[in-house]
């Protein structure tokens, strides 16, 4: 917090720049070796450390993380947050049919699969300031076969401007291995135009622009 502040001081003493900080859990793709956690028992390779399901109090504790980080942000001077719900890290790993086989009330519809990223971004939005905005980064497609659909991303973008969101971070893909993205110049273009003038949200995207 200390340092981050001295940081966010000096530029909004000498700059009319605001600053914003990307809070997430890595999930199945963290870089340790062992005790890695996602929504379903899914690693990402062959290769990859199988993570465990996350139980109902990981699921709290990662909760009560994700608030924490949420007031030393705050602490720190920080004008925005953007969650990662991207990349099929551990928030990403939920909405995706691909990463969530779950059988309990967050596996299944898109309705259950998008509840805990919610319970997430609820939380944060009630700790952080109103007049500091939230963003959130999302994958549009998976880029494999039986991933997620445009209806599903549309209802996630949907039902987090309900709950407060300003802004939607729309990439796409690295959400399995065996993904089969087409690039191109301004490729993930599309996809932000369909979320903003759908889910009537602002939206920020990339990718060869």
């Amino acid at each position: 917090i200390a340092a981050w502040k001295r940081i966010n001081d000096f530029i909004h003493t000498h700059t009319s720049t605001k600053m914003a900080i990307q809070l997430g859990h890595a999930g199945r793709k963290s870089k340790v070796s062992s005790q890695l956690i996602s929504a379903s028992a899914l690693p990402f390779t062959a290769e990859s450390i199988v993570p465990t399901e996350m139980t109902k109090e990981q699921m709290l504790e990662i909760k009560h993380q994700f608030v924490q980080s949420t007031k030393n942000a705050e602490a720190a001077g920080f004008d925005m947050i953007e969650i990662q719900a991207h990349h099929g890290f551990l928030l990403a790993s939920f909405l995706s049919p691909l990463t969530n086989i779950r059988t309990d009330e967050y596996g299944g519809t898109i309705e259950n699969r998008v509840k805990y990223p919610l319970e997430i971004v609820t939380a944060i939005r009630e700790t952080f300031p109103n007049e500091k905005p939230i963003s959130v980064r999302i994958s549009a497609t998976d880029w494999a076969e039986n991933g997620i659909s445009e209806e599903d991303v549309l209802y996630i973008s949907s039902e987090l401007k309900s709950v407060g969101v300003d802004i939607i971070n729309v990439s796409t893909g690295n959400t399995v291995s065996n993904e089969n993205p087409k690039t191109g110049r301004m490729w993930q273009v599309p996809f932000s135009d369909t979320i903003k003038n759908t889910a009537q949200i602002p939206t920020i995207t990339a990718g060869t622009i």
